[in-house]
């Protein structure tokens, strides 16, 4: 028992059943590729956007790893952006108009990536470009 005189295993377990209630209940954050872009601005964009492939083979953290130390950023930093982008998911899409493990918006990406932009050694090292270029701010996580 608790310093009050309450058994606080009851506590635990009644927040932990609501929690797991809670998530249950939560809608699917993941779009269906249907619904990833309704009106793409160019057919270039449409092309690259239309749907998320298959995960590249390889971790994504080792993917990201390998584009930090081939453009010579810290791999810790880039590891960080994605995870607070994405949960390093290469599928991830915003429904504010950005995409893939860095979530990059389609503008920025016709600018600074090449190939995919579902593509996650692309975006990983377009990433790694951008931010040894001295281009962080372009990420709210940076």
């Amino acid at each position: 028992k608790g310093e009050r005189g309450v058994d606080t295993s009851q506590s635990v377990a009644s927040a932990t059943k609501f929690r797991r209630q809670v998530f249950a209940l939560r809608p699917d954050p993941t779009p269906s590729p249907s619904s990833v872009i309704a009106t793409p601005a160019t057919e270039s964009e449409a092309v690259a956007i239309a749907a998320p492939p298959p995960a590249a083979s390889g971790s994504i953290a080792s993917i990201i790893v390998a584009a930090a130390a081939e453009y010579g950023a810290d791999p810790n930093y880039l590891l960080s952006i994605a995870s607070c982008e994405s949960g390093l998911n290469p599928s991830a899409y915003n429904p504010a108009g950005y995409y893939g493990l860095f979530q990059f918006a389609p503008g920025t990406w016709a600018s600074n990536g090449y190939g995919s932009i579902w593509d996650p050694v692309a975006q990983a090292r377009t990433a790694a470009r951008m931010i040894a270029g001295g281009q962080a701010s372009a990420w709210g996580c940076a």
